[in-house]
């Protein structure tokens, strides 16, 4: 609502906000959407909430695998972790710094979800000559995944992560 023009003090987000309040997160997914919300509304008033939500996430943190978030009770996966970092940078919104070592633990880990490389051809393109092989590789949902449990989804998840603290 906010990204589309709505201001924060529209009754829509005030009830939307009032609903998030009343229903603290229990999950990394709904954790790190929340803190989304609220770094969307740049209102610092929201800052000690925010704050909470961090130490949340960050007592989820996987301690087996140290830079990963899973479901409570399971295992650490790239779609939780994601999510933790979407969270972590709607936090930063309001002025809330996570330490450097979490977003360093993030960076090393979510290359667990990444198989090696392999050698592929490059795809044919009507018009265009290329030759020789280029090198790919794709991220998968569980750590050490197999091949072909690589998705465009998670993909693009483990990239995010990467990304955000840069």
């Amino acid at each position: 609502l906010l990204r589309c023009g709505l201001k924060a003090d529209h009754p829509a987000v005030v009830r939307a906000l009032q609903f998030l309040r009343a229903a603290p997160p229990v999950k990394v997914y709904s954790a790190g959407c929340q803190l989304l919300a609220l770094g969307a509304t740049g209102d610092p008033a929201h800052r000690a909430w925010a704050e909470e939500i961090v130490a949340l996430l960050l007592g989820w943190e996987n301690h087996a695998r140290r830079g990963s978030w899973g479901y409570p009770g399971g295992a650490a996966d790239l779609s939780n972790t994601q999510y933790a970092a979407l969270g972590f940078w709607g936090a930063s919104k309001l002025g809330i710094e996570i330490d450097i070592k979490v977003w360093r633990r993030m960076v090393e880990r979510v290359l667990h979800f990444q198989p090696p490389s392999v050698e592929v051809p490059w795809p044919r393109v009507e018009g265009e000559r290329r030759s020789g092989r280029r090198r790919i590789a794709g991220f998968t949902y569980r750590e050490e995944g197999q091949r072909k449990d690589e998705t465009g989804t998670m993909t693009t998840a483990g990239l995010c992560v990467l990304a955000i603290p840069t």
